[in-house]
């Protein structure tokens, strides 16, 4: 898809939208042609909202406590049963979320 209608339906900046695509590139979510073109890299069944979110947020739920933070010490264990959990639950695929 052009990026210019990316743009337009997504009402992103360019520069935004630009550097979410890279992320989604190097997360082997999509792929980019020679002319800029866009396409996922895998089929819609093989991609889940978690690759998605990890591929442009990829620390989004990673803790780095400061030396002596005892609250955040206290809750990382939550935090990493929270992380299974969470992949549980986008485990859903681009296929799935397609409305007909």
């Amino acid at each position: 898809q052009a990026l210019e209608s990316l743009y337009r339906e997504q009402e992103a900046s360019s520069e935004e939208a630009e550097k979410i695509l890279d992320c989604l590139v190097a997360g082997g979510i999509v792929s980019k042609d020679p002319s800029n073109a866009y396409a996922l890299a895998r089929r819609p069944e093989k991609i889940t909202v978690a690759d998605v979110i990890d591929a442009v947020s990829p620390n989004l739920y990673t803790i780095s406590p400061e030396e002596g933070d005892r609250v955040v010490l206290l809750l990382e264990p939550l935090f990493e049963r929270l992380d299974a959990e969470r992949r549980t639950l986008l485990s859903a695929t681009l296929a799935d979320l397609k409305s007909d």
